[in-house]
């Protein structure tokens, strides 16, 4: 896919159960936001098939990540139900990411605190 808003659609088809094509496409979570600038930074990658949850490094996504996100007050249902709903594709992407060790969370936090 050439350009961003393709890419980034995909990566919402991906991983978002909560995507809704031709909904507000603005409206977009943190963990997306991070993993676009991420993106920029180094290219856009393939994910595979088995990238799946980083379950270690979940707990420090949430306080790094979820507690920034403008969702996370009021309209993160993973948050909301403590774990019992799919968290957001941003939230999937990232984990999957730090699971294939393709980012580190220093990496996710260096691009929190330049950009966010």
């Amino acid at each position: 896919m050439g350009d961003k808003g393709a890419r980034s659609r995909e990566l919402c088809r991906k991983f978002c159960v909560y995507y809704k094509p031709g909904k507000n496409e603005d409206l977009s979570c943190l963990g997306f936001l991070v993993a676009e600038a991420l993106f920029a930074k180094r290219g856009y990658p393939v994910f595979s098939q088995g990238a799946g949850r980083a379950a270690d490094d979940e707990e420090l996504l949430v306080e790094t990540v979820c507690l920034r996100c403008p969702f996370h007050p009021g309209d993160c249902d993973y948050i909301l139900k403590e774990g019992d709903a799919p968290p957001c594709g941003g939230f999937l992407a990232l984990s999957a990411l730090l699971r294939t060790e393709t980012v580190t969370m220093d990496e996710i936090r260096d691009v929190l605190d330049r950009v966010f």
